[in-house]
């Protein structure tokens, strides 16, 4: 071959490299833009939590879902209350399960941590506060059953419950497809991220490992039990029936507040129906409703994920539900915002956890 026929291939073949070498280098840049690393610099020192009984130990620093999970005394994530709020602050006190725990955010990304500076600049000279008690993996009972733990233990003005779809899988949930574990495949994302400095090969294998599971078959299984299961409906909507006496007993608003599944955000989202059909049963109970979803309407749902298999909102999307939240709250009745009577601080008894 004439000496500048291989120089012309050879030239090729390096062009050839060096634009694969900034296309993979482009490609790294944005997974981790997408998906950053939000662990803190001592995690590798840090034991890493697995299980809803070691979320709720008190007084602990570790790690869980890549994040840091810090308890109070009493094992909710955050820091510590005063028995009972100073008498300038407004304290809502928030339930819910994995949303609302922040899971895969920082504890300050949260939506209820963005939550209190948005009251309080709204409200001027009015200074606000957010119990969060929710923990991963509770159903609508556990929810329940926390809110009136805590409230022994806190107090508050006002309730919140952070609606998930997964809060009616109670005693007659009926399972009727196998279903991917999203969890768990951003569980080997990040264990692939351990074993390699790439981000990138770390989403590839995990996609890998994605492929091997059955498809998902939430979408039938969710709406055959709030629409087709009248047990498990009835057991979801007595858990309704709690929140309304525990705000009514203590002279406070109740809000139900609907947290949106993040996928497909327009008027063909599967379960705009069931939202719905709840809000309609938490409003014949006298709570008041706040929707999240109009917040999400037409944004791109992906983007707004935690993991790249991991649809729990991310520091963006906990921001859109902060103000969403916020917006709702605001619009309440000024008899909401007077709030009940704060019991006095009991002594303090040791933590009744719901599982």
């Amino acid at each position: 071959m004439p000496t500048s026929a291989r120089s012309l291939w050879l030239g090729r073949i390096a062009l050839a490299l060096a634009g694969s070498a900034v296309g993979l280098g482009l490609a790294e840049a944005a997974v981790r833009v997408l998906w950053p690393d939000r662990a803190p610099p001592d995690a590798a020192a840090l034991p890493v939590l697995h299980t809803q009984l070691e979320l709720v130990l008190p007084n602990q620093r570790a790690m869980h879902e890549g994040v840091l999970h810090r308890t109070n005394r009493l094992g909710l994530r955050g820091p510590d209350y005063p028995a009972r709020p100073a008498p300038s602050v407004f304290r809502i006190l928030l339930g819910g399960d994995s949303i609302a725990m922040g899971h895969g955010v920082p504890e300050e990304d949260r939506y209820s941590d963005r939550l209190v500076p948005l009251l309080d600049a709204a409200r001027p000279g009015e200074r606000h506060e957010v119990v969060n008690t929710a923990l991963s993996g509770l159903d609508a009972q556990g929810v329940m059953q926390r809110i009136d733990t805590m409230l022994t233990n806190y107090g508050a003005h006002a309730l919140v419950y952070g609606f998930c779809l997964n809060d009616i899988e109670g005693p007659d949930y009926q399972r009727r497809a196998p279903a991917w574990d999203a969890e768990s495949v951003w569980a080997g994302f990040q264990e692939s991220q351990r074993a390699s400095r790439s981000r990138l090969w770390a989403l590839l294998a995990a996609w890998r490992w994605r492929l091997t599971l059955p498809e998902p078959g939430v979408d039938e299984e969710v709406r055959y039990n709030y629409l087709e299961n009248p047990a498990a409906w009835q057991t979801f909507t007595s858990q309704l029936d709690r929140l309304a006496t525990i705000a009514r007993e203590r002279g406070v608003c109740s809000v139900l507040f609907l947290q949106p599944q993040l996928a497909q955000l327009d008027d063909r989202h599967p379960y705009l129906d069931i939202y719905a059909r709840v809000g309609d049963a938490a409003r014949q109970r006298g709570i008041h409703v706040i929707d999240a979803f109009p917040a999400f309407r037409g944004r791109f749902a992906s983007w707004y994920w935690v993991g790249p298999f991991d649809p729990h909102p991310n520091a963006a999307g906990h921001a859109i539900l902060a103000r969403a939240l916020a917006g709702g709250l605001l619009a309440l009745p000024e008899s909401c915002w007077r709030g009940g009577p704060v019991e006095p601080a009991p002594a303090w008894p040791p933590p009744t956890w719901p599982r």
